[in-house]
């Protein structure tokens, strides 16, 4: 009730004139500040027309991240939290949904352009994409089962840059930080290569990666024909999370048992998606994309040596009939993955022996269809409803001659309803919401038991997210707003319960619920000769309430705790002033709030400001030409911080659990691109 009230006093606050009899007329697309169309729901719609929450951050925010960090531009969306303890280490979490899983990011799909980068077992990894090659990333938050598939948590899509010409750029930077590259734009073709070398601030924080991306898009006829192929090679150091006192004190260690077996993680993956769009039949339009996905990697860990392979095939097709102030649209989603691993004994990091070896076949299938009304241009709502299935057979080849046969497991068939509004209520002014329930299947690991069985008891999640908020922009006062208000219940939450041996297990235990009043300004002032602003200010925030309603763990009750891993508040703020056409200056500072570290609440970890800035100049060389200088300073102020916790981290013999991944100290970084 406190957040519906905050939001209704926010709303009566920047948009006085609503109580008034005020005149509703179409939007003006002329004064509009920021007019941006988002793909995602899948029908192409102006952002202040979303009938739901849509977060979008672009290349003027991507381009002051630090590579391989995509937490940079990932939190400057409300609602999104990004945790990153090193290039190879992060988890994202969408109004709290996510928060349980250690060290990845779960519960949450994406995609670069039409290539998945969610494995079929639920894991999402966007960190492995260059800062470089992303124009802009939007964020669906909440349950995007609808339109997406099984995911409580919400889906991010990265979109590709395209340079006029090309770039050719080169940086260097702290802890002997190396990023070069370059992109090529030509007739049909587009072409992106990244190469980055860092030493890290930790031992064993070595981070090596290597990137292709090819596109190629043609029309023929009245289709629009798209292949786009991508290649990453990756090794990276696992310094893994340290103690408090090792936390505070020496930060640039690594703990003692990966650094023992100089822990890593290196992979090779490929990627490649054919899309086909028709836009010439009538009101019928259909889109078909194809897509595959090939991982081959292993990890070192001091417990054991890990080899995998996976390969994930995916089609989606979606058939769409606009009927003007209606539109209809129906599809289906497909989604094979073969998984097959091996673990080795380790001697001091040198493979020693087979462990275990097991083959996991995934498929996921889709069915959806919904549609879409308008009114007068001012009121719209869509209802969409998917059904989906998830099912998996694990088989075990440890022991050719004692061979397990396939062992099965079905989330039986889910059912995920959608229903969102946009109206407009005043010029510039749109309320919006949206209700709906969505499903996570639970991963391999986690139906998996000690035995090597499976767990056919365990429940998928179930997630019912409610939304209601206003977006619309202030004339006079230059500025454009989004609020919004959420409430999410989770039910079968799945978590983890250790056995006396130490092994674990996971089971559904209880329902958690989730609040939380997301903020968005953005304001342009002093326009330049050019018509750019002189300042730009940006802001977003998130305050939220997260909370166990029912929760017990060996028979001790956590009802009403508070869930650990997400910070009471957290957000940022950048303010760019330009200087012409060719300089600028920004200054960015990201907050969060306090947290809690375990289900318990009985350790925290305090709030922390960090604060960035950089600065640039563009030299024209010729009318097609130019050189770009940048460079700044991260965490100017020095802060000590973690840039991730790990929840609920064991407690070790000595009792020193290892909450903390240390954040990177005061950094600068110089860069030099030129564009033709």
């Amino acid at each position: 009730m406190k957040h519906i009230i905050t939001a209704l006093a926010l709303l009566a606050s920047i948009y006085p004139g609503l109580n008034a009899q005020t005149v509703v007329q179409p939007i003006d697309t002329v004064n509009q500040l920021k007019e941006i169309v988002v793909s995602v729901p899948y029908l192409h719609t102006m952002r202040q027309r979303v009938a739901g929450s849509a977060g979008v951050t672009d290349a003027s925010k991507i381009k002051l991240a630090t590579p391989a960090f995509a937490a940079d531009y990932i939190n400057t969306i409300p609602g999104v939290l990004m945790q990153q303890g090193t290039p190879g280490t992060a988890r994202i979490t969408i109004r709290g949904v996510g928060s349980r899983s250690p060290y990845a990011t779960t519960r949450i799909k994406a995609w670069f352009n039409d290539i998945p980068l969610t494995s079929g077992d639920g894991t999402t990894i966007i960190e492995d994409i260059p800062n470089e090659f992303i124009a802009r990333a939007e964020v669906l938050r909440g349950t995007a089962s609808a339109f997406y598939g099984n995911g409580t948590g919400g889906t991010v899509t990265l979109t590709n840059r395209q340079d006029s010409s090309g770039t050719i750029y080169a940086e260097q930077a702290s802890f002997g930080l190396s990023n070069t590259g370059f992109g090529l734009n030509h007739g049909h073709s587009q072409l992106q290569v990244a190469r980055l070398r860092s030493d890290g601030f930790r031992q064993n924080n070595a981070h090596q990666r290597d990137a292709l991306y090819y596109n190629y898009n043609r029309m023929v006829g009245s289709n629009k024909i798209t292949l786009s192929v991508l290649g990453l090679s990756v090794r990276t150091g696992i310094p893994s999370s340290l103690d408090f006192e090792t936390f505070t004190q020496t930060p640039e260690k690594a703990a003692a048992n990966w650094l023992a077996v100089k822990g890593y993680e290196t992979y090779k993956k490929a990627g490649a998606s054919l899309t086909a769009e028709s836009n010439g039949y009538k009101k019928w339009s259909n889109r078909l994309a194809i897509a595959t996905l090939y991982n081959n990697g292993s990890e070192s860990r001091p417990f054991n040596i890990l080899s995998d392979k996976s390969t994930t095939l995916s089609a989606r097709n979606q058939t769409t009939l606009d009927l003007e102030t209606v539109t209809l649209f129906a599809g289906m989603a497909w989604l094979n993955d073969t998984y097959h691993w091996q673990t080795y004994k380790t001697n001091q990091g040198e493979r020693n022996g087979l462990l275990t070896e097991n083959t996991v076949r995934r498929q996921n299938a889709d069915g959806f269809t919904g549609f879409k009304v308008t009114v007068k241009n001012r009121f719209t709502a869509d209802v969409t409803l998917n059904i989906n299935q998830t099912m998996y057979a694990i088989s075990d080849a440890y022991d050719a001659h004692h061979f397990t046969p396939y062992l099965r497991y079905s989330s039986g068939l889910n059912l995920s309803p959608r229903a969102g509004f946009n109206w407009q209520i005043a010029h510039n002014a749109f309320l919006y919401g949206s209700a709906g329930s969505a499903v996570s299947a639970p991963s391999v690991e986690e139906s998996l038991l000690p035995s090597g069985t499976v767990n056919t008891d365990l429940k998928p999640e179930k997630a019912t997210t409610f939304e209601w908020g206003i977006r619309g922009s202030l004339d006079m006062l230059h500025l454009t707003y989004d609020i919004c208000n959420y409430l999410i219940t989770v039910e079968h939450m799945i978590v983890t319960q250790r056995l006396p041996d130490d092994s674990f297990i996971f089971e559904n235990a209880g329902q958690t619920r989730l609040t939380g009043l997301e903020v968005m300004l953005s304001g342009k002032y002093f326009k330049t000769t050019n018509g750019q602003p002189r300042i730009q200010a940006d802001l977003n925030a998130c305050y939220s309430k997260n909370s166990f309603e029912t929760f017990w763990d060996h028979g001790q009750s956590y009802n009403g705790n508070q869930l650990p891993g997400i910070p009471a508040w957290y957000g940022s703020a950048t303010v760019t002033t330009n200087f012409g056409c060719r300089s600028h200056i920004t200054i960015k500072a990201n907050r969060q709030g306090k947290q809690y570290l375990n289900d318990a609440n009985t350790a925290t970890y305090h709030a922390f400001t960090t604060v960035d800035g950089m600065a640039g100049y563009t030299i024209p060389i010729s009318r097609s030409t130019e050189l770009r200088l940048s460079g700044g300073i991260r965490n100017i102020a020095d802060t000590q911080y973690a840039s991730m916790v790990v929840v609920n981290a064991p407690v070790p013999q000595n009792g020193k659990a290892r909450y903390y991944y240390p954040g990177q100290p005061r950094n600068w970084f110089a860069k030099l691109a030129f564009g033709f």
